[in-house]
This record gives C-alpha cells, sequence and structure tokens, in this order.
C-alpha cells in the first residue's frame, strides 16, 4: 500500500521548516548560545547515562529519568525546529518537572529509589509536582510562587487545552495555522526556555552521579566549561554564582 501523498507531503514542509530554523539560529548569536548549552546538556546526560555503570538501585533510578530528561530535550528540539512550537513547549513542561525533581531528590540518596517503589498513593502523596515545588521553596527560602508559575505557564500554554494556547498556534494577525510553521519569536522563546531549564535540570541531575573515575570526572569539567560560559552571559548575578557553585565537578 502507498503512503499517502499528503503525508509525504506533511514531510517535506517539515524538512524545509527544519533547515529556515537552523538557518535562523545559525545568524542570531543568542539562539546559537542557547542550541549550544542544550547541547552541551545532552551530550553531559549520555556521558552520564550510557558511559558510567550505575553503581546502585538509586543511581539505576536516576540514569532512566536522566534518559527521559534527553528524550525531552531531543524531542523539544526536534518539533521546535520543525514549527510545532506547541508541542515543543509540551516538552519543556516535562523538563521542568524534571528539573524539580532531581533538585528534591539531592537532600537524599535513597530518596529517588523511594520514588520509584512507592504505590502510586504514595509516590502522588510526597512527589506531585506541587509537594516538591513547596519542599524547594522551603529548602531555599524562596519567597512567592517562581516555581509554580513557570510551570504552569507551560501547563496552560502548551500541555492543555486552553484558550491561552492559541497564542503558539498564531504567527501573526490573529490568524492561526494548522500545521507546522515558522515563527522567529517562538523558536527563540523555545530556545532560551530549553536552555535554561534543560541546564538546570542536567546540573541537577548530574548532581546525583559523583565521579568515580578519570573520564566520569573529564565529562563533569567538560560540561561545567560549556555551561558557564552560557550561565556568565544570560543569567542574572545571583543566579550565576549559585549556579557556578552546582557546575563544579562532585
Amino acid at each position: 500500500m502507498a503512503i499517502p501523498e499528503n503525508i509525504v507531503v506533511l514531510g517535506q514542509r517539515e524538512s524545509e521548516l527544519r533547515e529556515q530554523s537552523l538557518g535562523a539560529i545559525d545568524g542570531d548569536e543568542r539562539m546559537s548560545d542557547h542550541l549550544d548549552v542544550i547541547e552541551a546538556t545532552m551530550s553531559a546526560l549520555m556521558d552520564h547515562v550510557r558511559d558510567r555503570p550505575e553503581r546502585s538501585q538509586a543511581e539505576l533510578v536516576v540514569k532512566r529519568l536522566g534518559i527521559r530528561l534527553f528524550n525531552n530535550l531531543a524531542s523539544g528540539l526536534s518539533q521546535g525546529l520543525k514549527g510545532y512550537y506547541q508541542q515543543a513547549f509540551d516538552a519543556v513542561r516535562d523538563v521542568v518537572e524534571l528539573q524539580f525533581l532531581f533538585d528534591d531528590f539531592g537532600t537524599d540518596p535513597e530518596k529517588p529509589l523511594r520514588w520509584a517503589l512507592a504505590s502510586k498513593v504514595e509516590r502522588e502523596r510526597e512527589f506531585r509536582p506541587a509537594e516538591v515545588r513547596k519542599r524547594l521553596d522551603a529548602r531555599y527560602k524562596h519567597v512567592g510562587d517562581a516555581r509554580r508559575k513557570a510551570y504552569q505557564a507551560l501547563s496552560t500554554m502548551a500541555s492543555h487545552p486552553s484558550p491561552d494556547g492559541f497564542a503558539l498556534i498564531t504567527p501573526r494577525d490573529n490568524l492561526s495555522v494548522t500545521g507546522p510553521f515558522f515563527e522567529a519569536r517562538f523558536l527563540d522563546a523555545l530556545l532560551a526556555e530549553m536552555a535554561q531549564h534543560g541546564l538546570g535540570a542536567g546540573v541537577n541531575f548530574t548532581s546525583l552521579l559523583a565521579a568515580q573515575t578519570e573520564a566520569e570526572m573529564a565529562a563533569k569539567i567538560v560540561y561545567a566549561q560549556r555551561a558557564g560560559r552560557w550561565v556568565e552571559r544570560y543569567m542574572s548575578k545571583e543566579v550565576a554564582e549559585v549556579m557556578a557553585a552546582d557546575l563544579g565537578p562532585s
């Protein structure tokens, strides 16, 4: 049975949009920097998942969640470059959830295993996103609800059906578009979100897997160097200082 012509045409359009998106990134220093740190995080994830053994059941849980993080970054990039911005931002929402979960795991080396082995009811009670955010806000003595706002904005715009989400399928003149399209401001916003939250999640993830060999230490140093340049340029001084400390090889 032949492949329907419309499927072939759609694939061709997606390929054209991907080339257009890459061309726009190549011509824009900020977007290029964002893409570079996203790739640095994805490379660090591969180093920590594929190129080192797990040394406990808790580490195995962390590594499997690291695979989820890599796949989210890869699929978010793929969808965004092809012009499916709403679906790309949906992947970022999952990155944010992993960012907070990895940070929460950092308080107790056995917490990842407890998360994995808990019943559905127990996991929902202790580790649902709202509870994780509450613990992080208390731990860092953060006033306000920046974590909730970041998570809910992505949920509203991308993950759940909402009138607010119409913006991501409406590039201009209040005319919504069916299928993929190119919009430079959406691509720019997507890469910025992926860079920030992907790096946050990557740092929290890699900190859970301490280096025990020279190769593992080298991987952490490379990530710290590549990420550090982006942090210094695009994050506030206060956040950069905290991130720089977290990026230090463990």
